[in-house]
Formats: structure tokens, sequence, C-alpha cells
């Protein structure tokens, strides 16, 4: 249940995220790239992941694409910050 929290936070800050960076006449672009490259990211880890878990391979997947949608979300974020950091620095 912590684990579905996390992501449906993730998930709205992520896009309040790019709401608030995005102008309107392209937003829709914007959100339709940041989900489809969060969704490839997702199951591209998701699938690499499930090599570490032991088991069914329907129920690996399943755990780790859980984890994996929350790494993606959250190298989103962190790489939006690196880079909101660095143009204050400049």
């Amino acid at each position: 249940m912590k684990s579905v929290l996390l992501t449906i936070c993730l998930i709205i800050i992520s896009g309040l995220v790019l709401y608030s960076t995005v102008s309107d006449w392209n937003m829709e672009k914007a959100f339709l790239i940041f989900f489809t490259y969060t969704l490839i990211i997702t199951l591209i880890t998701g699938l690499l992941l499930t090599v570490w878990y032991n088991g069914n391979f329907i129920s690996n997947l399943k755990k780790s694409l859980r984890l994996s949608l929350n790494i993606s979300l959250l190298s989103f974020l962190l790489g939006f910050l690196s880079l909101m950091v660095e143009s204050l620095i400049r």
C-alpha cells in the first residue's frame, strides 16, 4: 500500500512540475512526451529488474514494474531539480 501511495504522489508531483514549467500552447505535447518516455523507461527497467526476484515471471514482473515506475519518476524529478539548481547558480 505504501508503494502505491508513493507512486501516486510521485505522479502528481511530476505532473505539477511539468505543468508549472511548460507554456500553455505546448502542454499536451509535453505531457505526451513525458508519459511516453516514462512508460518506455519503466518497461525496460522492469524487464531488467525481473532477474533479481525469485519465483514466477509474472509476479516478478509486477514487483519490478512497481519499483521501476518509482525509480523513473524519481529520476525525472532529480534531473529536473538539478537543472533548476544549475540555472540558479549561473
